[in-house]
């Protein structure tokens, strides 16, 4: 009896032990997005008469030209971080240096009364229009 024991105990570790192999067997079942991995596709994305929107992410992004910023452009960014810095060292905002813009001038009386035959003009027109 305590042979049979054994074996059938045996016998159930083998059968748990088969379901975790092929429980590691078996492909990963993975839920949303797929892994970001290198394809095994052979399709040649760069063809000249391929599409843009057939093209994966990472085509389009190697075949995307880097944007370089010209000489010029690096001097005025510089000199605007110089200011900026010169002056907060001082003491003062960036926003306080930066000039108000000039407010305008008050319309005349014959401006306002142009400007108010116009619109009125405007307004019947877009009227009879509806």
């Amino acid at each position: 009896m305590p042979t049979e024991h054994i074996l059938s105990l045996l016998i159930s570790e083998r059968d748990k032990l088969n379901r975790a192999i092929e429980a590691l067997g078996e492909p990963v079942k993975r839920r949303g997005r797929p892994a970001k991995t290198a394809s095994t596709s052979t399709f040649d994305y760069n063809a000249p008469n391929v599409p843009d929107w057939v093209k994966p992410a990472s085509a389009k992004a190697a075949a995307k030209k880097k944007r370089t910023l010209s000489a010029a452009g690096r001097k005025a960014i510089v000199a605007g971080a110089k200011k900026r810095w010169a002056l907060i060292k001082a003491g003062k905002t960036a926003k306080a240096a930066t000039v108000a813009p000039a407010k305008r001038k008050p319309m005349s009386a014959a401006q306002k009364k142009a400007l108010s035959v116009k619109m009125k003009a405007a307004w019947a027109k877009r009227k009879k229009q509806v």
